[in-house]
């Protein structure tokens, strides 16, 4: 089915790109657009504090 392509399609983009996150150690965050961007932002300020 095409939605079943598509699902398959995206899940190895994201798959891949996070390979590349990992060959080049860029820390890959996955986040809910939804939630707005004061709590996305809280979040990856909180996890950058822990290697200052």
């Amino acid at each position: 089915s095409v939605k079943g392509d598509y699902k398959i399609s995206v899940d190895n983009y994201f798959n891949s790109l996070k390979m590349k996150c990992m060959q080049y150690k860029i820390d890959y965050v996955p986040v809910d657009i939804n939630k707005g961007f004061e709590q996305v932002l809280t979040a990856y300020l909180i996890s950058r504090k822990k290697f200052l």
